[in-house]
């Protein structure tokens, strides 16, 4: 369809509707519009919430940033993210030794970690 059949099918809005009048369907045009004012007021934030998570995101790009600087000859694939005293750090399992894994806040991965390893024969 080209703009001039598009006009034609579709008249000015009246009473709060679009008409298709090659249909005869009506569009509500006003409850849209409502809905969007109520969105606007009824689920603001307050500006110290937003300030806050801001903040949050910010220091989680950081710590993603500080992947590149404080392990740069560790594989990505070997890389968990565990917390140290409920902060975020980047754990090597291949290359960090054993006193490093009791520095961080037990988890069942950790612990697993933690176990000595059977050697097979």
């Amino acid at each position: 369809m080209d703009n001039t059949q598009i006009n034609t099918q579709i008249n000015k809005m009246s009473n709060g509707f679009v008409i298709n009048w090659s249909t005869q369907e009506r569009f509500p045009t006003q409850k849209e519009e409502q809905s969007l004012e109520e969105g606007e007021t009824g689920q603001s934030q307050s500006s110290e919430e937003i300030a806050e998570e801001i903040k949050n995101l910010k220091e989680e790009l950081e710590f993603y940033k500080s992947l590149f600087v404080s392990r740069r000859n560790s594989c990505i694939f070997n890389l968990k993210i565990k917390k140290m005293n409920g902060k975020n750090v980047w754990v090597d399992r291949v290359r960090d030794q054993r006193e490093d894994f009791l520095k961080l806040d037990i988890d069942e991965e950790v612990e697993e970690w933690l176990q000595p390893i059977r050697c097979e024969r």
